[in-house]
């Protein structure tokens, strides 16, 4: 009987999965120790970054031998009288006892992010992921359990928002942004049903005809209260959440229902839909959600064109391949957007049937008044022309920027100076009245 109950409390007070303590243990030593004051002592608040991609996109089961591996990996870097727990899900909690200063503790959650970098290898797999840790301290944060962990908590969503595989010693000015963040992620949960989101577009011009070729669909927040908000407010919130798809599917409907009218009149016309890495995730859904759009307007593949990141074919090379071959087969166009700024390895590229490169907006900025910059865009023109796929230069914002681009060979512009991003009312009338800039000395045959 004794030795039932002495496994019954192990196993109340235990993980099941990585045999770690779990909250309950850790909260009660947590308390003890508090109430015995000492030295300082330090709560660390780790979130992987990554995991949930090896749980989507491989299995369950290997982001359990994951986790485990994780718990070993920390029990490993700490002294014996620190304390490592599993919270739930990828979040571990350390309780760093007696150390000397919050130096220290910084010092012990940068050599577990160093830890958390080393890839895992186990079976087959060699997997990548990084952490995010918030670290508070007693009793300069927080005199009671609930406060040291929920600062540290605080602190870790602070690091992930500075960029990830951080440490991040709580501040009161944290709290204040953490309130910010959980009063938009409610608003952003309606604000489709609100019909709060709303499209602009901005027309791509071909530099030989003068004439427009494409629209960049852009998403756009009118919330309620705080007024417009940009993109890179709450995009982010919104694949941390898991309400991207939702309004990625909204914005595809949107822009589809767009040129599906707008071809009418301009039936070579086609639009440009951004989407995240995290959708690539979900292949079967992404690919049957724009064919049943596609359908619904009654349009062929050749009428969207998507925008992806750098980031989908280095973070999930596999499953983005296949699903671009699937995408392609039904002659849906594929760019990669914001080409130059994210990877130096190329060899991607190899792989892929890309029909456009977007050349970032930086490398445009300066291409008039730097020569490396030009040098660098004269490149990705070339490795462009090689792969038989068209260059888009984005943010053409005065003649001189043009000017160097025509010299270059570029096919595609889109910015400012040609035309800013318009609603669908002002859209169509730009079209009906005039498809050239106004100036039309600026491209095409009269350059």
């Amino acid at each position: 009987v004794a030795a039932t109950m002495e496994k019954l409390e192990y196993q109340v007070k235990h993980d099941l999965l990585t045999d770690l303590p779990n909250r309950q243990a850790f909260e009660q030593a947590l308390n003890s120790d508090i109430q015995t004051p000492s030295n300082l002592r330090a709560v660390l608040f780790i979130d992987l970054d990554g995991f949930k991609q090896v749980n989507d996109s491989l299995s369950h089961s290997v982001g359990d031998q994951l986790l485990c591996a994780v718990g070993e990996r920390l029990e490993q870097v700490l002294e014996p009288q620190h304390l490592v727990a599993r919270l739930g899900g990828d979040e571990f909690v350390i309780l760093l006892r007696d150390i000397q200063d919050s130096q220290q503790a910084e010092t012990i959650g940068n050599e577990i992010l160093a830890q958390l970098k080393t890839p895992f290898i186990f079976s087959h797999y060699h997997l990548k992921i990084g952490g995010s840790v918030g670290i508070s301290l007693y009793p300069e944060h927080g005199a009671s359990v609930d406060a040291l962990m929920k600062n540290a908590d605080i602190a870790m969503y602070a690091a992930k928002e500075q960029g990830r595989n951080r440490c991040q010693i709580y501040s009161e000015w944290m709290s204040e942004k953490l309130e910010f963040r959980f009063s938009l992620e409610k608003d952003l949960q309606n604000a489709i049903a609100n019909r709060e989101f709303f499209l602009q577009y901005q027309p791509q011009y071909s530099i030989k005809s003068g004439q427009i070729i494409a629209l960049e669909a852009l998403l756009r927040w009118q919330h309620p209260s705080r007024g417009r908000l940009s993109p890179d407010v709450f995009i982010p919130l919104a694949e941390e959440t898991g309400l991207m798809s939702d309004i990625s599917a909204w914005v595809l409907d949107e822009s589809l229902n767009v040129i599906s009218s707008l071809r009418q009149q301009h039936p070579d016309l086609y639009v440009s839909v951004n989407i995240s890495a995290n959708e690539f995730l979900t292949p079967r859904v992404l690919t049957q959600s724009i064919q049943n759009t596609l359908s619904k307007y009654h349009l062929p593949g050749s009428a969207l064109e998507l925008e992806l990141t750098e980031s989908v074919f280095l973070e999930h090379a596999s499953i983005a391949s296949d699903v671009i071959q699937v995408l392609k087969e039904q002659g849906i166009r594929l760019a990669i957007d914001d080409f130059g700024i994210g990877f130096s390895s190329l060899n991607y590229l190899l792989h892929l049937p890309m029909d456009t490169l977007k050349i970032d907006r930086s490398f445009v900025q300066h291409i008039h008044t730097d020569g490396r910059t030009k040098g660098i865009i004269k490149t990705i023109l070339e490795l462009g022309g090689n792969l038989q796929a068209t260059c888009v230069a984005e943010g053409v914002e005065i003649r001189a920027q043009l000017k160097e681009l025509k010299q270059l060979g570029c096919q595609s512009i889109q910015g400012y100076l040609l035309a800013k991003p318009m609603s669908i009312g002002d859209l169509v009338t730009f079209l009906n009245n005039n498809q050239a800039p106004q100036d039309s000395s600026l491209i095409g045959c009269n350059n």
